[in-house]
């Protein structure tokens, strides 16, 4: 039985009803003991007070494909002003990159999340294409590339 560790449960010789009692605060002399019908009244009662969590945690995982949605979109929009109002080939890439990162948030939200991790991991890549077009390759000082050197 899986809650054995929580209860002490009794089983009568003459006629075989098991009861129970918790064990937290057992006392053999003053704990009294219920008839046990297959469940445990005590993990109903839990469930119970469970159950409003749950359910408030199943909408915030609906939701949150479409904040992303609407994170992306407002980038997005960010981003075609920039380019339009100030032009160059930077601007128009960065516009791009946002692009896509809108169409992956659309997938994200019609598949209701079953596709974050792939496209979360296209997001990542695309943020780091957008930081080198911002501040160019990595630069790594020589400073710390002699201290690791043998």
């Amino acid at each position: 039985m899986s809650h054995g560790k929580d209860f002490i449960f009794d089983v009568d010789q003459h006629t075989g009803d098991v009861s129970y009692t918790p064990r937290k605060g057992f006392d053999p002399h003053e704990s009294k003991f219920k008839k046990f019908t297959g469940h445990i009244d005590e993990t109903l009662q839990a469930a119970k007070k469970i159950k409003p969590l749950v359910k408030g945690a199943k909408l915030a995982g609906r939701a949150i494909p479409y904040v992303g949605l609407g994170i992306a979109g407002a980038g997005f929009t960010g981003q075609a002003k920039a380019a339009v109002q100030e032009g160059g080939a930077k601007n128009y890439a960065k516009l791009g990159l946002r692009t896509v990162d809108l169409g992956l948030e659309v997938i994200d939200s019609f598949t209701l999340g079953l596709s974050t991790p792939v496209t979360l991991a296209a997001q990542a890549g695309l943020m780091a294409v957008e930081d080198y077009i911002d501040n160019g390759p990595a630069k790594v000082s020589t400073a710390a590339r002699k201290k690791y050197r043998h």
